[in-house]
């Protein structure tokens, strides 16, 4: 695809990344020079060193033939100004980040108007993921398809029934409707067949129905307490959203945030949170407000360095779950190494999402991508296809297929139920196939060895 990006920030370098990693005609406007020069010092890519509101600007970089624009600035009305004036030009798509909670509805009533195909949202789409998170404490990550469908992430415990079975063994002694889909064992990588042995420590993804996972949880002793309290280091926009999100599911919110007239702000804004101005690097200031009473600790600060001693401060408390923002994936890496497996970064849950939508219109045919995650440390890739096309194994039993080694089938929706694969399935047409692998495949039909 010809794909046109504004903005090189965090999150635009983030974008810029997966961009080139899929291989697309890619071109980077930036209007801070200094960025410009980065950007094209570290990525084989054509930067323009100017605004994504000029036209000569827009034109230089071939609007008009772009498949995609993408504005994604600091500021929210340049990016919609960037969107219009893209469409205008001839840009078939456009998305565009919009942050402020107060433009939300407002873009959401004039999307239409607007001619944007999505609107990003990086703080509220890292909250929700957060949220999800906190709604199974003892899952390391949550993602969810269609039909509530569920990808979780747990560590196995030690005491575990399944510290030294293998997974033949596991479907033999147990009536199960889940499969284990993909292993991390330190830093090895594994699309699990049925001789492998599980490991206490090894951290699986689970793909099932929500139901069916909760239950997998409970018999193999993955399962924690729920989450009740939860305090939150950071009212920036994501730690505002997260706050609005879990007083929603019915949690108790305490919200630290440093600077006065901000944590002014979110006391009006959050009135049914306990929200309080205080240093979040003072402990003893923690202390004093709870942090050993509560279930779970978030820190959301703007700086890495403050949440990660934030978050092993929470960890020496005993805090039994914990979840820290880190944009450096350099410290992020060293995180997860130290024992705080919960790290997350907005710009990688937003580049997620554009890669989706990307991956969903580039397509050859109608063979779309609806839903598609990058798990463990961006190794793995869960994707869910619609079947749409006469794929050469359709209609015959998936014992009878040769699919790829560094491939598993998750699951599969047949008219709104929820199956695990065995051998005498099938993959139909309108079928939606959830694959996990260490490949990235761009459509269903390269499953096939």
């Amino acid at each position: 695809m010809n794909i046109v990006l504004v903005g090189a920030s965090m999150i635009g370098r983030a974008v810029t990344s997966e961009l080139l990693k899929e291989n697309h005609d890619l071109v980077v406007i930036e209007k801070d020079l200094v960025k410009a020069n980065r950007l094209s010092d570290n990525f084989d890519v054509l930067v323009i060193n100017g605004s994504g509101t000029d036209l000569e600007v827009l034109k230089e970089a071939k609007v008009d033939i772009a498949d995609l624009f993408i504005s994604l600035t600091s500021d929210d009305q340049v990016n919609i100004l960037c969107c219009m004036l893209a469409k205008r030009l001839g840009a078939k798509s456009t998305i565009a980040r919009v942050r402020n909670p107060e433009n939300e509805d407002v873009l959401t009533f004039l999307k239409d108007d607007l001619a944007l195909s999505m609107v990003v949202n990086p703080e509220l789409d890292f909250a929700k993921a957060v949220a999800r998170v906190l709604q199974f404490p003892s899952a390391i990550s949550v993602e969810t398809f269609s039909h509530n469908v569920e990808l979780m992430e747990f560590k196995i415990p030690e005491e575990s029934k399944l510290n030294g079975l293998s997974l033949m063994d596991l479907n033999k002694k147990y009536s199960l409707n889940v499969l284990i889909s993909a292993i991390l064992r330190g830093e090895e990588v594994f699309i699990p067949k049925g001789d492998f042995i599980l490991k206490a420590e090894d951290k699986i993804h689970l793909t099932g129905e929500l139901q069916m996972v909760q239950r997998f949880v409970k018999q193999f002793g993955l399962f924690t307490q729920k989450i009740k309290k939860v305090m939150i280091v950071g009212g920036n926009t994501d730690g505002y959203y997260l706050a609005k999100n879990l007083l929603d599911l019915g949690l108790t919110v305490k919200l630290i945030e440093e600077k006065k007239d901000r944590a002014e702000e979110l006391c009006a804004l959050l009135p049914y949170a306990s929200v309080i101005n205080c240093n979040s690097a003072d402990t003893d200031m923690l202390i004093e407000e709870g942090i050993e009473t509560v279930d779970a600790v978030v820190s959301l600060s703007g700086n890495d360095d403050t949440n990660t001693m934030i978050s092993l401060f929470a960890k020496k408390l005993g805090v039994k779950k914990i979840i820290t923002r880190i944009d450096k994936k350099v410290i992020k890496t060293v995180m997860e190494e130290m024992g705080l497996d919960m790290v997350i970064s907005p710009k990688d849950v937003t580049a997620n999402s554009i890669l989706k939508y990307v991956r969903s219109k580039s397509s050859a045919s109608q063979r779309g991508v609806i839903n598609l995650y990058k798990i463990i440390a961006d190794k793995v890739e869960a994707t869910e296809f619609l079947v749409l096309d006469d794929y050469e194994f359709l209609n015959k039993k998936l014992k009878t297929i040769k699919i790829r080694k560094d491939v598993i089938i998750g699951a599969i929706i047949k008219k709104g139920e929820v199956v695990i694969p065995s051998g005498d399935i099938v993959i139909e047409k309108n079928d939606k196939v959830i694959i996990v692998t260490t490949a990235k495949l761009k459509e269903l039909g390269e499953i096939i060895a």
